[in-house]
């Protein structure tokens, strides 16, 4: 099996014009895309891609780009995927293009949407380019190719735009891994993957800000209570701390995932509500510790989802309904 690449190796050859293939997780659509930086999409780049790839080549950007260029989304519907591909109307350049389907005028299409000069009245609607508006979360909002050449463009220095195409075998059929790595091979390219992307930028980026704090008395005591605000989704989250502690003290933290109706309703379908009111007398026990509530109902399920899950259940109490409200949503 080829090694995947480092980020650095795969900025250093997208940087430098050339292609990279990236691949997304199993569990979505198991598919690798050439990819390539926008300001590097010359005709023969295109060429290679219609080629050689065989899918459809699009053009990320960002929906600020989309909206000043007045460039309008899609509307999915019937897609099975819940973060369908967000396809805008096709576009030609209006200027020094034909049909607008050559190399040539693909290219010069390409290009004319990173341009700072370019204006809407510059592209002809519908035609044979298709911008697509990233999530502007990034790969941490949506892990998809869209959002992963936008992340990789940034992180490169360069205008948040790029090219990817889907790669096909030559029977019709969308390439795997063991045929990316034979493309790779015949082609001198680089493999990258999306999860090595989300694992750099959960490691490296802030991604929750400390809002404000104020002393909050409780039935056990009072408790340092201290409110968050997530970066990419601006979820609202609390810790409740008591007492201090140091470097290297071993510390009592209890993360609980939101549920209302355990937690305020007294619901005998979970015993959510029990787990919370135990993890807060033990930490008021203990003298110190922290308990950090997330604000994901049901681990992100959603109240109405959980609501729905009810009716198909049976029995009352948490040893048959156990965590049913979070379920099939991993921990």
């Amino acid at each position: 099996m080829m090694p995947l690449c480092s980020l650095e190796e795969a900025l250093e050859d997208l940087t430098s014009g050339k292609f990279v293939i990236v691949v997304d997780d199993e569990g979505r659509e198991n598919e690798g895309d050439l990819f390539l930086l926008a300001e590097k999409a010359t005709p023969e780049a295109v060429a290679f891609m219609v080629t050689h790839a065989r899918g459809l080549v699009c053009v990320p950007l960002q929906g600020s780009r989309l909206d000043e260029l007045h460039i309008p989304s899609l509307r999915s519907r019937n897609s099975p995927s819940s973060q369908p591909t967000a396809f805008t109307t096709s576009v030609d350049y209006k200027w020094e293009t034909t049909t607008g389907v050559s190399a040539y005028d693909r290219s010069a299409t390409i290009l004319a949407l990173t341009h700072p000069n370019s204006a809407p009245g510059d592209f002809i609607h519908p035609g044979h380019m298709f911008p697509l508006r990233a999530d502007p979360g990034g790969v941490l909002s949506r892990p998809g190719h869209t959002e992963a050449i936008i992340d990789l463009a940034e992180l490169a220095g360069v205008f948040p735009g790029g090219v990817v195409c889907e790669i096909m075998n030559a029977d019709g059929s969308m390439a795997r891994m063991p045929d990316l790595e034979l493309f790779a091979a015949k082609h001198d390219l680089k493999i990258f993957s999306i999860a090595q992307l989300i694992a750099h930028r959960r490691i490296t980026e802030t991604l929750i800000t400390r809002v404000a704090e104020a002393n909050l008395p409780t039935k056990y005591g009072v408790a340092r209570i201290i409110g968050y605000r997530g970066s990419i989704d601006e979820g609202e989250h609390a810790a409740l701390v008591v007492g201090e502690w140091k470097n290297g003290d071993e510390v009592m933290v209890r993360v609980h995932s939101e549920c209302l109706t355990g937690d305020a309703f007294g619901s005998l379908k979970c015993d959510c509500g029990e787990q919370l009111d135990m993890a807060m007398r033990m930490i008021f026990e203990n003298g110190s510790g922290a308990l950090v509530y997330l604000r994901q109902e049901g681990r992100g399920i959603g109240l109405h989802n959980k609501i729905k899950a009810f009716v198909r259940s049976t029995g009352a109490g948490p040893g048959h309904y156990r965590s049913q409200c979070c379920a099939g949503v991993p921990a």
